[in-house]
Formats: structure tokens, C-alpha cells, sequence
């Protein structure tokens, strides 16, 4: 806990308030809302970085990278390719978000970003604040709910066909 004056009031009389510096919560807050359909990997990898997201951000960073890794193989994107002299090699996490970007560019630019705030966290020591990762954090569910949450094409659905009936559909059976 932290006190420092925030401003000096009449005659010069400080006046003080206090503030917490968070270090780390038990469980982990809850980072972004997790689509229901997410896979179970993915949801453990982005629960394991908000456990560690106050006392380790550059570590958060890396698990959200590998979260982003996690989401490719399961949206089935390729892990090797084969060389010129026809040598398997396995590809970069870069080189698998590009191949993405053909099915599914939106979701690719998000991993994309997110991918390289997590290398920020692995080069560059002490680089990344909480807040940082938060944004990386924010990205990741963006690219979650683009991937995962079907519940915007169905609610499209329901919309076009109360327009073209003009008038409430009729409930489920």
C-alpha cells in the first residue's frame, strides 16, 4: 500500500489518499469473457495468464501467445510445411497466423497482434505493463468471440426473418 499527496489544499496542507499496487489475486481475475464454444485448451492457457498477469506480465504475455497457438491448431492450421529439397519443417507461429489470414483475415490480424505482444514479453525484458497485456488480453477475446461465438449470425438470422414477416417469429417447438 502506497501513500503519496495527490494535492496540496488550502495553506498549503497536503492532503493525502491511498492506493494499491495489485501484485497478484488468488484465483486470477477473470481477464476477458470466454466464449462458450472456446476450446478447452485455449480457455486453460488464458485462465493461466490472469493467475500471473500482476506479479509476471511479460510471463502473461507469453501464455497469451501461446494461447494464440493453441487456437490455431485447433482451427486446423497447418503446423509444418515441406522445404525446396523436401525436408518437413515446423512452421512458425508467424508463418501459421499469415496462412489463417486467407480463411479468416479478422481473426488473423487480431492473433497476429496479440502474437507479437507476446514476443515483447519473451525479447524484451521488463518491457510490458499489466495494462499492456490487458490490451493483448482484449485482442485475444476479440479473435475468440470472431472464431467462437456463434450467437451474432443467429441473432442476423432471427432479425431478417421478423423484417421479412413483419411480425414476431414464431417460437421453437
Amino acid at each position: 500500500m502506497d501513500a503519496n499527496p495527490l494535492f496540496y489544499g488550502q495553506d498549503d496542507q497536503e492532503i493525502y489518499d491511498t492506493f494499491y499496487n495489485i501484485r497478484g489475486t488468488t484465483p486470477g481475475l477473470r481477464m476477458i469473457d470466454i466464449p462458450e464454444r472456446t476450446p478447452r485448451a485455449v480457455n486453460l492457457l488464458v485462465h493461466e495468464a490472469a493467475e500471473i498477469l500482476f506479479s509476471n506480465p511479460l510471463a502473461a504475455a507469453g501464455t497469451l501467445r501461446r494461447a494464440v497457438e493453441a487456437m490455431l491448431d485447433n482451427l486446423k492450421v497447418r503446423k509444418t510445411k515441406t522445404t525446396k529439397k523436401g525436408k518437413r519443417v515446423r512452421m512458425s507461429t508467424h508463418g501459421r497466423v499469415l496462412l489463417l489470414e486467407d480463411k479468416r483475415r479478422d481473426v488473423a490480424k487480431a492473433l497476429l497482434a496479440v502474437k507479437w505482444i507476446g514476443n515483447s514479453g519473451s525479447h524484451e525484458a521488463n518491457s510490458l505493463t499489466v495494462v499492456q497485456v490487458l490490451d493483448a488480453a482484449d485482442m485475444f477475446a476479440y479473435a475468440l468471440r470472431l472464431a467462437y461465438d456463434h450467437t451474432e449470425p443467429a441473432l442476423k438470422r432471427k432479425i431478417t426473418q421478423v423484417n421479412r414477416s413483419k411480425r414476431p417469429i414464431s417460437p421453437r417447438k
